[in-house]
């Protein structure tokens, strides 16, 4: 979910960059602003939020074009939503999780991680495994974690899913358990 949530803050943000800045006697073309609409639509089906009031309005049209100054508004205004929302702003002040592997050779690879606990959790569909996510990212956050309970929930996890388990490696190195 967060992955396509970032597709569309970046295009969003694509398109504000070349949305004119002018007065109201600057137009931007219908389908343009059409396009960003629907994006709305999408973005607000993604996320389960409500985005509709960032939608540029009717009233803003004249004849099949927009005006620039009301279209930019709403642009910059669900940008900036957006950036609050996820800290999309504050990625490059705040680096990834990131995993370092060295080989016998001592080359050093990176991999940056881009999902969380909470994107697994959506993508399962098996209740059982929610639950049994949820159980562990319950105990992920406590100050103090009790290994039994990771580890057996660790130990369910990879009987039932070897592509979940693999997926949840990455956010257990970074939690240091």
């Amino acid at each position: 979910m967060l992955v396509k949530i970032k597709s569309i803050y970046g295009d969003l943000k694509g398109l504000f960059s070349e949305l004119p800045n002018g007065d109201k006697h600057v137009k931007v073309r219908g389908f343009i602003i059409n396009n960003f609409n629907e994006t709305i639509d999408k973005l607000s089906e993604i996320s389960k939020t409500d985005y509709s009031s960032y939608k540029v309005p009717d009233s803003e049209k004249y004849g099949g074009d927009y005006s620039s100054s009301s279209s930019r508004s709403q642009v910059g205004r669900i940008l900036a939503r957006l950036e609050e929302e996820y800290s999309f702003s504050k990625e490059i002040k705040t680096p990834n999780s990131q995993i370092v592997i060295l080989n016998k050779n001592h080359n050093e690879i990176a991999i940056n991680i881009s999902y969380t606990l909470n994107d697994i959790i959506n993508q399962t569909e098996d209740e059982k495994a929610k639950e049994k996510l949820n159980q562990l990212k319950t105990e992920l956050e406590r100050p103090t974690k009790n290994w039994e309970t990771i580890k057996s929930i660790l130990i369910w996890v990879i009987n039932f899913s070897k592509d979940i388990f693999v997926q949840l490696l990455p956010l257990l190195l970074e939690k240091k358990i």
